[in-house]
């Protein structure tokens, strides 16, 4: 039973993760802001000791953690049952094997009692499983703490991008049902949905310099590990298609909203590209893979076609031309490529 009024719930889907679970949950509940605090944990159909150590923290913390058991769906089957059960004003979706900076969530609390905005973003660090290196990933706002529009998000987008993602956003929970968005189940990279949709009808967004999210990268388990891309390459084109859909279904969207939507359609497309044309070792079967794709785009919104277009074909090059991935992602890390991209180049801390 619910017996406290949350501030800020956290919703953690879990599947078989007996390993990393009870860091994830410390690091939530061991902190001075508990009264305010709520975890919702989302037993996916687990098979090894995840359903264990998640009753020794109901019966431990009665008040604030609550657990849901379910036949396994996948991450965002998770993540709709959870939003149905949490009871606070705002909520926020923690991987397992993540973990948040619980010194900050005090002042993470304090920041979220006083605002209504719709969305609120967050820096996060990716943090390498085995050196422990953290790569910062944060806005360029001029000002934080305040509302920002659609409109000049959307404006200044390079200000905002490293953080409108799944480890970047928290929402208020009202804003997120009202649209009854469910996510798919049994797919992986619905994450990208869940960034995008209901964000594109967000009133406000309200940037707060405070770092939450400790995101775990490293893992050949994960979803961005390079196997995992290759195995999973029909759920990345199956999100794609989703919000290009919805883009086409949604006329209500306002003229920014739609803007936002294209351009995290846009921020996805090059992981695709990079998988077939510089992971796959069979580049022929890369290349027709990735024509499929370019004649998705085309057929449902030749403005997305259109704006990736000279991409495909540097991408297409780059995998006649055999370019490795450890070349390729040098590449990437290099300054002069931050430069040519007039991006913020990612900073270590």
């Amino acid at each position: 039973m619910h017996m406290i009024s949350p501030i800020l719930s956290f919703i953690i889907p879990s599947y078989n993760v007996e390993w990393c679970l009870q860091k994830a949950l410390d690091s939530m509940l061991l902190t001075d802001a508990l009264t305010d605090i709520e975890v919702i944990i989302v037993n996916d159909g687990s098979t090894d000791g995840t359903q264990d150590i998640a009753e020794r923290y109901v019966q431990r913390f009665p008040q604030n953690v609550h657990l849901i058991n379910k036949v396994n769906g996948g991450h965002g089957s998770a993540i709709n049952s959870g939003v149905l059960q949490v009871t606070g004003k705002y909520f926020k979706v923690v991987d397992s094997d993540d973990w948040v900076v619980t010194g900050n969530l005090p002042e993470f609390i304090r920041v979220l009692k006083t605002c209504n905005t719709d969305v609120i973003l967050t820096p996060f660090h990716q943090v390498d499983m085995y050196s422990g290196s953290k790569e910062i990933w944060r806005m360029y706002c001029d000002e934080y703490e305040r509302d920002y529009s659609l409109e000049y998000m959307t404006a200044n987008w390079k200000s905002f991008d490293r953080c409108c993602m799944f480890h970047g956003i928290t929402y208020r929970t009202d804003f997120y049902r009202q649209y009854n968005y469910q996510l798919p189940e049994k797919v992986f990279y619905e994450d990208h949905e869940y960034s995008t949709i209901p964000f594109c009808y967000a009133r406000s967004v309200y940037p707060v310099n405070l770092f939450i999210y400790q995101y775990l990268v490293g893992n050949s388990q994960q979803s961005v590990s390079d196997q995992s891309k290759l195995k999973r390459l029909s759920d990345a084109v199956k999100v794609t298609r989703d919000l290009l859909i919805y883009k086409r279904e949604h006329p209500e969207l306002d003229a920014y909203g739609r803007k936002y939507l294209s351009l995290k359609i846009l921020s996805g497309i090059p992981s695709y590209y990079e998988t077939v044309c510089i992971l796959q070792k069979d580049k022929h079967k890369g290349r027709k893979e990735m024509d499929g794709y370019d004649r998705m785009l085309h057929e449902l919104d030749v403005p997305i076609y259109n704006a990736v277009r000279r991409k495909s074909q540097i991408y297409r090059l780059l995998s006649w031309l055999h370019v490795s991935p450890g070349f390729y992602r040098r590449v990437l890390s290099s300054r002069l490529y931050s430069v040519i991209r007039k991006s913020h180049r990612l900073e270590k801390e």
